[in-house]
């Protein structure tokens, strides 16, 4: 039950490339981007399975950027880099469909040992080297680290320039038992978790600036509420 990513997931870089390429933006040019951490959500969405899984509830995560950066230049590529990072203990279940105390109990069992085991394992990161742009869509290829395992994993997505900055959507999936993680059941299994899960994300890109300079929001881009379901 995991993402991150989430992504998670993971992505901006390629429209810097397209910006480069095409010279309409000098700030393209060996750009180094920050994830805003108040504008952006990843979200991981699980469905259940089984003989009674239709009976199940999906189960909506929120997964808040602890940190991103964005770094491009299309003169050095084998320089450019996307990384994200996730605590794993602000990972949050939303499921609206289940009263407090059964949301209490999904986060208990979420953090625990036998999913995220968030306290030997703090941080989920994504990290990719790897970059292909085509009009505005793009993949990564990197490694997404979870639960102290690191697998590969591809995020696709577009992205789209902004006042100061840019936004970047996508989605990613991958299996949680490639990580290590035993999907929950319930009822002998006649419920369980389903194996595969989708990270999806909405992120907004800022330049890094210096630090004297402090952080900058990118304009008209209104922060999005803390319970929105991406689609």
């Amino acid at each position: 039950m995991i993402l991150p990513a989430a992504l998670v997931v993971c992505r901006v870089a390629l429209l810097a490339a397209g910006l480069a390429s095409s010279g309409s933006d000098p700030v393209a040019q060996g750009a180094r981007y920050l994830v805003d951490p108040e504008q952006s959500r990843v979200s991981i969405h699980l469905g259940t399975d089984g003989l009674l899984g239709r009976f199940g509830h999906r189960h909506l995560i929120g997964a808040p950027v602890a940190s991103g950066r964005v770094s491009f230049d299309p003169a050095t590529p084998e320089q450019n880099r996307v990384q994200l990072s996730f605590k794993a203990v602000q990972l949050q279940v939303l499921d609206s469909e289940l009263a407090e105390d059964q949301r209490a109990e999904v986060q208990r069992v979420m953090q625990s040992r036998q999913v995220l085991h968030s306290i030997r394992h703090p941080l989920i990161r994504f990290d990719s080297r790897q970059m292909e742009i085509h009009e505005g869509d793009f993949v990564l290829r990197g490694h997404l680290t979870l639960r102290g395992t690191t697998r590969p994993l591809a995020v696709r997505g577009q992205l789209e320039p902004r006042p100061g900055g840019m936004r970047v959507k996508g989605r990613a999936r991958f299996k949680q038992t490639l990580f290590g993680i035993r999907p929950v059941s319930t009822f002998a299994g006649a419920i369980r978790v389903k194996d595969e899960l989708e990270v999806r994300f909405r992120l907004v890109l800022i330049p890094e600036v210096d630090e004297s300079s402090g952080p900058r929001g990118a304009p008209g881009d209104p922060a999005l509420p803390p319970g929105e379901i991406l689609q």
